[in-house]
């Protein structure tokens, strides 16, 4: 059957945390830290309301501030306790406990409430409670910060002061809770559909003639007689409910029936002394219960004192490691700064080394022009060589003959008569792969004019035009290779992006920030930051305010982390946006100057490939001219032996 109990009661400075962590069952009060207590694992819902702006979302830092803030002697909270029926649901229990502290508090108060359910120690069964913890500091709209919050109120400027008490400790007030409880109680059962209803008035008021029991806690129920406290509990109901039914019998019955019930009427009021005499032992072994229970809770209290000096100790050599801790984070971002500094001469290195790998092929390919030139250099070389040999031996021979004291030999010419005349060259008609080569301009167009009419040449200085014609051919190639090469498109997204991030670092590095692109990597350096700023909130968060730093103080590091967390990811953001922004942008420039280019470039590899079979021509033909040369010069005189050179005596010996 329902049951009526509601207490009211205050708790003084320094008790209010505590307590709405007990209710709550958090910090040292969760199931988690409780090491398997039962008793702390009986939460069935909780719930905070009206808490000012700053305590929003978390009730435990209006109540920590009450116990810092508040004065000395002022009540820091009131807790009423109820009983809560059975019969209902937990959906039903929540909405009677809200209905409650809509009528009771409203919107004037800042409240926290929790719903238990532990086990009955006596009848064993669900013992559902609740326990409501509400600031009698009433709200009025002004925004105040912790400290103002709990201030003595302001009649004249309320702004300047603290929130005004509503002080409910009177008898009157107490009296009006408890019958309003009873009301709003009885509402609910009766929208329930359950029969039982509750009364806040004494069993005096309501004519019951019983001794009133008092509200047992679990260490008083572990010492009393509960079997005897369950029957007796079961008479006195046995007998309510007989009186109840004898109020109800008609005096003008008939007799027999009246005497019957009359004597089962005595019956039920023996067994009922009966069990009243158990129950008057029962209520005594319960005051003695609770006069122990006293001892004990002094016992608790001194304990808790002893508690917190250590808990204050420990909390001074926790600040001692921390400092010691911080300093050697100094320390470990020193050695870090060093690392960085290492790390950043690497990454220049590794960037040179990059522009390295990037003009390797552009060198290389210098390299080969100038090799292909010296090869052609290499190659004509010795036929250049031949030819001056032959000449000059040619005119040493003239010489030899002309000195030579031969006068029957006038015309030494004879032998010249008899060399049979060479080929002619091939004329430029001769030539109609010259011909079909396409010329890009009017000086190639010369260069191939001039070809064809210096192979027509057979004299000796047709060599050095040779000669120069091939340097003018390769002089034109190179100025068409120069053409191509600087009209060759550049687009290249990669080396663009490269090109965009190496200068961002350089301009960061001018103005004293962090270069946003480590070499080597795609991801922005800048996320690093802003995930030790996330890292370091997140922590902030989580961890709950200590009670020696005060509420704006914690605030104000809060934003400061908010703030520094947000910025470093904008800048994250911009450096990423801006990196993308000017690859687009550059990548269109250079594709629009590629578009310009391209038939230029187009033009100069066309000319290359022309002058490229032009000097192949060229070199053939000064093979040929050579080895014509070379015949000419040569003496041909078949079936004769060489002469040697005749020798004069000279005064040392011999000479020629």
């Amino acid at each position: 059957m329902a049951s009526y109990h509601c207490t009211v009661k205050a708790g003084g400075k320094g008790r209010a945390g505590p307590h709405a962590d007990y209710i709550e069952r958090e910090g040292k009060y969760a199931p988690e830290q409780a090491q398997g207590k039962s008793k702390l694992e009986d939460l069935a819902h909780k719930a905070s309301g009206n808490m000012p702006a700053w305590a929003e979302h978390d009730a435990g830092i209006f109540w920590r501030a009450a116990d810092e803030h508040e004065r000395a002697n002022g009540a820091t909270y009131r807790e009423i306790e109820v009983a809560l029926p059975r019969e209902l649901t937990p959906e039903q229990r929540i909405a009677l406990v809200e209905d409650f502290i809509n009528q009771q508090i409203g919107k004037g108060h800042a409240f926290t409430f929790a719903i238990h359910i532990p086990k009955a120690a006596i009848e064993k069964g669900d013992q559902p409670h609740a326990h409501i913890m509400y600031s009698e500091r009433t709200l009025d709209g002004i925004d105040r910060d912790p400290e103002q919050y709990f201030k003595r109120a302001s009649t004249k400027n309320p702004e300047k002061g603290g929130c005004k008490k509503d002080s409910a400790g009177t008898k009157e007030r107490l009296l009006a809770t408890r019958e309003l409880w009873a009301k709003v109680q009885n509402a609910h059962l009766e929208k329930a559909g359950c029969e039982d209803r509750v009364s806040h008035l004494s069993l005096k008021a309501q004519g019951i003639d019983r001794q009133p029991e008092k509200h047992l806690g679990p260490i008083d129920a572990k010492k009393i007689n509960a079997p005897a406290l369950v029957e007796s509990r079961s008479a006195e109901r046995e007998l309510v409910q007989a009186r109840k039914e004898l109020l109800t019998i008609d005096v003008t019955a008939e007799l027999a029936a009246q005497h019957a019930a009359a004597r089962e009427a005595q019956g039920a009021i023996a067994k009922a002394a009966a069990a009243q005499v158990q129950a008057q032992q029962a209520r005594a072994q319960a005051q003695a219960a609770h006069d122990l229970a006293t001892a004990i809770k002094a016992k608790e209290k001194e304990d808790d004192d002893r508690i917190r000096d250590a808990a204050i100790a420990a909390l001074a050599k926790s600040s001692a490691a921390t400092d010691r801790h911080i300093e050697a984070a100094g320390r470990t971002s020193d050695s870090n700064r060093g690392d960085l500094e290492s790390a950043a001469k690497g990454a220049e290195r590794r960037e040179f080394g990059k522009h390295l790998e990037v003009s390797a092929p552009a060198v290389a390919k210098q390299l080969g022009n100038v090799g292909h030139v010296l090869q052609q250099l290499v190659e004509h070389f010795p036929n250049l060589v031949r030819s001056i040999a032959a000449a000059v031996q040619a005119v040493a021979q003239q010489v030899a003959k002309r000195l030579a004291k031969a006068p029957e030999q006038p015309k030494q010419a004879a032998p010249a008569k008899a060399i049979t005349p060479p080929e002619q060259p091939p004329t430029a008609a001769q030539h109609p792969e010259i011909d079909c080569i396409a010329f890009q301009n009017a000086a190639d167009k010369a260069l191939a004019e001039r070809t064809k009419a210096l192979y027509v040449c057979t004299t000796p200085p047709g060599e050095a035009q040779r000669q120069q014609l091939a340097i003018d051919i390769q002089a034109a190639i190179s100025d068409a290779v120069a053409t191509s090469r600087a009209t060759e498109p550049k687009l290249n997204p990669a080396l663009i992006e490269r090109e965009i991030k190496a200068d961002q670092n350089r301009e960061a590095a001018r103005t004293g920030k962090m270069e946003p692109w480590p070499p080597g990597q795609s991801n922005c350096a800048l996320h690093v930051p802003a995930a030790n700023a996330k890292r370091a909130l997140d922590a902030h968060l989580e961890m709950s305010r200590p009670m020696m730093i005060g509420k704006k103080a914690y605030d104000d590091k809060t934003a400061a982390l908010a703030s520094n967390h947000k910025s470093t990811v904008d800048a994250a953001k911009a450096a990423e946006v801006s990196l993308a922004c000017e690859v687009t942008e550059r990548t269109a420039q250079v594709a629009r100057q590629d578009t310009q280019s391209a038939p230029k470039h187009a033009a100069a590899e066309q000319r290359i490939a022309s002058l490229t079979a032009l000097q192949k021509i060229v070199d053939r033909e000064r093979r040929a001219a050579n080895a014509r040369d070379m015949q000419k010069i040569a003496p041909k005189e078949k079936g004769k032996a060489r002469q040697p050179p005749e020798r004069t005596r000279s005064r040392g010996g011999y000479e020629r």
